[in-house]
């Protein structure tokens, strides 16, 4: 798996363009921005797409058939994938934290605290896009997979809608019902939301091993 991670590493190395135009992005939202914790974000989402982009690289011109000649098992490959991921988006999680605490304080505009608490809030939400993303990566490859993502949300959107209307058609106050349960605190929130999140990346990776160990190079 070492070796994995060196070459993906350094196929992030090439994207330093791209890097250095997203971190311009970056400190020119924190330092312009009123609300500098928009900034935090934007950065942790975006470099959570990195490592997806891994997986297109190594299809690209049938690279999986020569990847696979190596002694390289594939459930070594989806578990290596997973390690990248969670690596990268550790990195740049506390990177991109710790800077928009340090420019908040500097200008005075923003609690730390709550900066604090909406950063952690970002790492469950990273892992569960991570856990969604990655199966439909694996599975239909890089523009394909975007399709299938793109289609699952949208799924989920109608699905949402179509709630709301026979809610409505059946005389149901969804509002009510939801103002009506018990009141979870923040820490309680909090505790559920990362369980959650981890239980659907370890559900993921099982996914991502299914789909690996069937997929033909």
């Amino acid at each position: 798996m070492k070796g994995l991670l060196v070459k993906d590493f350094k196929l992030l190395k090439l994207q330093r363009n791209s890097i250095f135009y997203i971190l311009i992005i970056f400190f020119g939202m924190a330092m312009l921005s009123s609300n500098v914790s928009s900034s935090l974000s934007f950065f942790t989402f975006v470099f959570s797409l990195f490592p997806l982009n891994s997986v297109s690289y190594d299809e690209f011109d049938n690279g999986n058939a020569f990847l696979f000649s190596l002694p390289i098992t594939r459930t070594g490959y989806v578990i290596e994938k997973y390690c990248f991921a969670l690596i990268i988006n550790s990195i740049s999680w506390a990177f991109a934290t710790t800077l928009v605490m340090v420019i908040a304080y500097l200008k005075g505009t923003n609690n730390l605290y709550d900066i604090f608490v909406m950063a952690l809030a970002l790492i469950p939400v990273v892992l569960i896009t991570i856990s969604v993303m990655f199966p439909f990566q694996l599975k239909f490859g890089g523009d394909k997979g975007r399709v299938a993502i793109i289609c699952t949300f949208g799924l989920v959107f109608l699905v949402v809608i179509a709630l709301v209307k026979i809610s409505e058609l059946f005389h149901i106050d969804i509002v009510s019902i939801f103002n009506n349960l018990p009141v979870l605190n923040l820490s309680t929130f909090f505790v559920l939301v990362y369980i959650v999140a981890f239980v659907m990346l370890f559900i993921s990776i099982k996914i991502s091993m299914i789909i690996m160990n069937k997929k033909e190079f």
